[in-house]
């Protein structure tokens, strides 16, 4: 089975995630999708917003969508997560699901700072969209540094899509933004209170 892995902090999830996982599942024939909302991210600062709402946020997100999950396995731990150790954890119960890890281009120039990197290599296959419009030439050759230093696999898929929703901006006007957002979501935004205590 093909699976797909969306990680992040999800502050909040909005309709362009769902865009991006949606697009990579059409591309290389993803039989499933599982967001993991981050707990402790080891190379951000604490994101505001409890570890709990930010699961409930991507489980209402996919609710109904058929091959969609929620894994709750980073927010249950106290420490910082790492994609290393939760891939291996995925994998810990015999697990033979070919994993890919969804993402936008900037993570490409990010992984070196990766926990065991060359270990996560053996596990996974990272599926890049990169920017409509834009030279990617950069991007192109760190893939084939990283293949050759790492034995990282990049599959690099272009979109004609325009550029998504930032969850910066988001946030930063909640009540601006309802129509990047899962209709229930916002509603759940609005009944919690998030995103407003400067407003």
């Amino acid at each position: 089975m093909k699976t797909g892995i969306l990680g992040g902090s999800f502050n909040p999830p909005h309709k362009s995630h769902i865009e991006l996982c949606e697009f990579v599942r059409q591309e290389i024939g993803l039989d499933k999708i599982v967001l993991i909302p981050t707990g402790e991210h080891p190379f951000k600062r604490k994101v505001g917003v409890s570890k709990f709402d930010r699961y409930e946020m991507c489980r209402i997100a996919v609710e109904g969508m058929e091959g969609y999950e929620v894994s709750d396995i980073e927010i249950s731990k106290d420490a910082p997560s790492y994609t290393y150790d939760t891939i291996s954890a995925l994998r810990s119960d015999g697990n033979t699901d070919e994993y890919y890890f969804i993402s936008g281009s900037d993570l490409i120039f990010q992984l070196t700072w990766w926990k065991n990197l060359r270990g996560l290599s053996k596990l996974i296959t990272f599926a890049t969209v990169l920017r409509d419009g834009v030279d990617n030439s950069e991007i192109l050759v760190e893939a084939e540094k990283l293949n050759r230093a790492f034995g990282t696999k990049i599959i690099l898929l272009e979109s004609n899509s325009p550029a998504g929703y930032s969850s910066t901006e988001i946030r930063n006007d909640i009540f601006a933004a309802k129509d990047a957002l899962n209709e229930k979501v916002y509603e759940y935004i609005m009944s919690k209170g998030l995103y407003q205590s400067d407003k």
